[in-house]
């Protein structure tokens, strides 16, 4: 299966990039919107944050999951065998300190 690339709808806050994670995992893997929780963390490197992973447990354990680069602004989404199909490039880049809260 090869990369899908698109851009975003305009997402300005990072609410707005967790319901398109969210809505883009539920829609690719058929699950039910509301049934399953989205879950995130920091990443860093060298000290210094550099993304956020989400991930949603489905049925069964399975878990899909996507990365939003922060440097590159950009959303990689990965299907349960760890392959990626799908690059989102947003246009604006919501305020990752919101991420902590």
């Amino acid at each position: 299966m090869s990369t899908t690339y698109v851009c975003a709808p305009e997402i300005h806050s990072f609410e707005q990039l967790r319901q398109y994670i969210y809505q883009t995992i539920c829609e690719q893997f058929h699950l039910q919107p509301e049934a399953f929780c989205l879950t995130q963390r920091i990443l860093t490197r060298g000290g210094q944050v550099c993304g956020v992973f989400f991930s949603v447990e489905g049925p069964r354990a399975v878990k899909f999951c996507a990365i939003w680069e922060i440097e590159g602004n950009q959303i990689l989404f990965y299907d349960p065998a760890g392959v990626r199909f799908l690059r989102v490039q947003l246009r604006y880049r919501p305020q990752w300190e919101q991420a902590a809260a």
